[in-house]
């Protein structure tokens, strides 16, 4: 996505190798690759591959993640605008979401960091 400050890939299975202007590497099942899009470099992490690519059969799985890169998960699969305080943005979570719809997952997060919030359309205002 445009706006992300990150490409990230994941491997579930064969081998890729990822070649950008400041270098390349090779990945292996259950790795992912990062790439910053502001320095052009490449991180290489191992990773729960089930866990990344559980928005296949519809789940949401956030692990240690900031609001911030919550917002932009659910943004993209409800097809909402999440607006909230700065102060948010780096409030960590980890939950699993399935067949959640957004008002139930909303309420979750409400619970979980005590805010409040309101819904007009597709956006979502948290106060």
């Amino acid at each position: 996505y445009e706006n992300d400050l990150y490409l990230k890939t994941t491997l579930q299975e064969g081998i890729v190798n990822v070649v950008t202007d400041s270098g390349s590497d090779s990945l292996v099942p259950n790795e992912q690759i990062t790439l910053s899009k502001a320095t052009n470099t490449l991180s290489k992490t191992k990773t729960d591959v089930s866990k990344v690519i559980a928005w296949i059969s519809g789940g949401l799985i956030f692990e240690n993640q900031p609001f911030s890169e919550k917002a932009n998960k659910l943004e993209r699969k409800y097809d909402v605008t999440i607006a909230y305080k700065d102060s948010l943005a780096d409030k960590r979570f980890t939950g699993a979401f399935k067949d959640e719809n957004i008002d139930e997952i909303m309420s979750y997060f409400k619970e979980s960091y005590g805010f409040n919030y309101s819904k007009k359309g597709k956006v979502i205002s948290i106060k």
